[in-house]
């Protein structure tokens, strides 16, 4: 019995897409090969405040023990700072929120807290999102770890 395989139209609309996702896992493959080589260099991160106080200096400690010869440099900025920077290429990668228009890969899951009076119409709702208080006035407080 010969057998033949042949490729439909949505294969062959879909198959440069795939031929580019497979590409790019290589370059990132080489790129990952390449930075656990570094035996010396600079990498240059962009990150919030919050972030730089609480968890930054653990990392690279943590990262310094492995490779003793890299040498940091923190970027403080707000989110768009630190989006606007990894896509000009002023820093090596950035620590922020979510963007659809860069790579993003989680680190950690967050919770954030909602404080709000005893009369306040969403006191008794077990979850409340963004787009529930997205037009309530608040205050925010940054917690700077000495």
């Amino acid at each position: 019995m010969n057998r033949t395989v042949k490729i439909t139209q949505a294969g062959i609309s879909i198959l440069p897409h795939v031929r580019e996702i497979f590409n790019q896992e290589e370059i990132i493959k080489q790129k990952a090969r390449e930075l656990v080589d570094l035996e010396f260099g600079l990498i240059k991160i962009g990150c919030f405040p919050s972030f730089i106080a609480k968890l930054l200096p653990g990392l690279i400690k943590k990262y310094n023990e492995m490779f003793p010869k890299i040498e940091f440099h923190v970027f403080e900025g707000d989110y768009n700072d630190i989006i606007e920077w990894v896509k000009e290429g002023s820093v090596d990668f950035g620590i922020s929120i979510n963007s659809s228009e860069l790579i993003f890969e989680p680190l950690i899951h967050d919770s954030m807290l909602v404080v709000m009076s005893e009369s306040h119409p969403l006191r008794d709702s077990p979850v409340v999102t963004i787009k529930d208080i997205a037009t309530e006035p608040y205050i925010i407080r940054l917690l700077l770890v000495r």
